[in-house]
């Protein structure tokens, strides 16, 4: 889509006292985190990379920490930056482990400001594969409308088919 990409490496410090370490105390400062933080991304370059040089996009990379929360972070870097569509993959927690580790794809999908695509499972596009399906469901809302709008670029842009479920509560 003659786009830039923009890849945010996110490292949350921990919200505790770090006294309740004992003696690892004094070998865990902030420094020593953002060191972490930095090595984690250093990793991850290579593979993340790869994907987008491949289809010749430019990528330019961003690392955060802090002590909020990474979908805080995530909002905060998206605004700071414009962003027109908010990109993320869903590890589909559930139960005891989403209660208590919440979901930062949801956290994101209810509070950003800009558009949010969800990526989840085996049967997503990975690579240069282009989407060969697309549905819209939508309520006639002026959400909606929007999302329609998105759906039918998308699937231009792609060659993709494009079915529309409308909903509508009944009025009765």
């Amino acid at each position: 889509f003659g786009s830039q990409a923009l890849a945010v490496s996110i490292y949350r410090f921990p919200n505790t006292d770090l006294t309740s370490l004992g003696a690892w105390e004094f070998a865990v400062t902030e420094g020593a985190l953002r060191q972490a933080a930095k090595s984690s991304l250093t990793a991850m370059k290579p593979g993340v990379s790869e994907v987008f040089d491949r289809d010749r996009v430019p990528l330019r990379f961003i690392q955060d920490a802090g002590y909020e929360a990474e979908v805080d972070g995530i909002l905060r870097i998206a605004e700071s930056e414009h962003a027109d569509l908010i990109v993320l993959g869903s590890r589909g927690l559930h139960g005891v482990a989403q209660l208590f580790l919440g979901s930062v794809s949801t956290g994101v999908l209810h509070h950003a400001a800009a558009p949010v695509l969800i990526v989840r499972g085996d049967g997503a596009p990975a690579g240069a594969e282009p989407f060969r399906k697309i549905m819209l469901a939508s309520d006639g809302s002026p959400c909606a409308q929007r999302a329609a709008e998105a759906a039918v670029e998308m699937a231009r842009k792609f060659g993709a088919a494009l079915t529309v479920l409308n909903a509508y509560e009944d009025l009765a």
